[in-house]
Formats: structure tokens, C-alpha cells, sequence
């Protein structure tokens, strides 16, 4: 009675309608298993070295080509004037950064897991002054060596 059943049902499909649905069995597999993966969060840290009254920093970021995000600090912890902003889903991000007052350095540091991938910084020469950076992340990227750019 089985072997009646299954005939019936396969014996009445063509063949065509049959080798289709085993093509396609596969690929329907594949896209249930391969959903898109979400990028690990990325951690920017900003740090800046005045001893100057009022000073800090302010800048912005753009995350995935989205519309600016900005931020100000100006209390210290110390001497150093610190930011830490965390992004999830990023696939690019860019960075600028001004100080307030002369100030004696300036970094951004940009970091996946606990991994450093990205810095740039500036000292100041001889004596204070007022610094910018600017820098652009593209998820995956990896550094092995910081840079320093000039304002």
C-alpha cells in the first residue's frame, strides 16, 4: 500500500517538476543558514592633554554615511579631557576632532574587541597649541603602526 502511495504521488509529477525541486532544495538550506552576521561593535576613544583653563575638545562623527553626530567635552578627568563612543552595525565611520584651547596632544583611538585598529594623534611641537584630526574607519581595516597628522 506504501509503495502504491508513493508511486502514485511521484508517478504522477513529471519529471521536470521533480528535478526543479531538487534543485532548489539546496539553495533554500543555504539561505536559512546564512543570515546576515551583524559587525562586532567598534569602541572610538578620543583623549586630549591641555592644562589650560576651558579647554577640551569638540568634534563630530558620521557613522555609515548617515547624518553627523556631534559632541562637546569640556570637563577634564585630570589634565586629560576623555570620550568614549561605542557603534554597532558600522561600516565606515569618519572622525574630526578640534581641541578648545591650546592643548599639548590629541589622539583618536579606535578600537574592535580589545584590539587597537586604528590611531591617529598629534603632539603639539614646542608649546600648546590648538589641534585637529581628522581620520576615516572602514570596518575590517586593521593598523599595525599609529600615524600622526599635522593641523
Amino acid at each position: 500500500m506504501l509503495k502504491a502511495n508513493l508511486f502514485w504521488m511521484f508517478g504522477t509529477m513529471n519529471c521536470k517538476k521533480i528535478f526543479f525541486l531538487l534543485i532548489l532544495l539546496p539553495f533554500v538550506f543555504l539561505s536559512l543558514s546564512c543570515d546576515d552576521e551583524e559587525n562586532d561593535p567598534v569602541k572610538i576613544r578620543i583623549f586630549c592633554y591641555s592644562s589650560e583653563a576651558n579647554a577640551g575638545f569638540a568634534g563630530w562623527y558620521i557613522k555609515n554615511g548617515q547624518s553627523p553626530e556631534f559632541f562637546t567635552v569640556t570637563t577634564p578627568q585630570g589634565s586629560v579631557y576623555y570620550l568614549e563612543i561605542i557603534l554597532e552595525d558600522l561600516e565606515e565611520v569618519e572622525i574630526e576632532v578640534i581641541t578648545l584651547q591650546a592643548s599639548s596632544s590629541l589622539a583618536i583611538k579606535i578600537y574592535k574587541d580589545t584590539e587597537k585598529v586604528k590611531e591617529v594623534n598629534q603632539d603639539a611641537s614646542s608649546y600648546p597649541t590648538i589641534i585637529r584630526l581628522n581620520t576615516t574607519y572602514k570596518y575590517g581595516e586593521s593598523s599595525d603602526k599609529s600615524s600622526s597628522s599635522s593641523s
